[in-house]
């Protein structure tokens, strides 16, 4: 029942999302996800951003997502820093934004870019 619910709530809530696994780099993953930015303002070590939750159905993406993975979310790219996977297949991905050196992903390839 619980995995039904997650699975319409994706549906009806979320937003598309693109994974680019530590594992294969090169490909680039669309999955659903519930974006939650932080509801207060966390407070945060300088350099570090606070953390944004996307909440996935775990068992439905290929590969798993997993620490130290990429995700882009509305144009902004994210660190899969943690994650919690629940007893029915969903998952909390825990995402910290990328700092001053970002790899920008997209699906024709990799580039640096470097922010001031």
């Amino acid at each position: 029942m619980a995995e039904i619910l997650d699975t319409a709530c994706i549906v009806a809530f979320g937003t598309t999302a693109v994974l680019y696994p530590q594992s294969t780099p090169e490909t680039a993953v669309p999955i659903q996800g519930i974006f939650e930015k932080p509801s207060i303002l966390e407070e945060v070590l300088p350099g570090f951003s606070s953390l944004v939750r996307f909440f996935v159905g775990y068992l439905d993406i290929t590969p798993a997502p997993q620490h130290g993975d990429i995700i882009t979310i509305y144009g902004t790219s994210y660190d899969v820093d943690d994650m919690e996977v629940d007893a029915v297949g969903g998952a909390t991905l825990k995402l910290r934004k990328r700092s001053n050196t970002v790899s920008k992903r997209t699906m024709q390839g990799t580039a640096m870019i470097t922010t001031a």
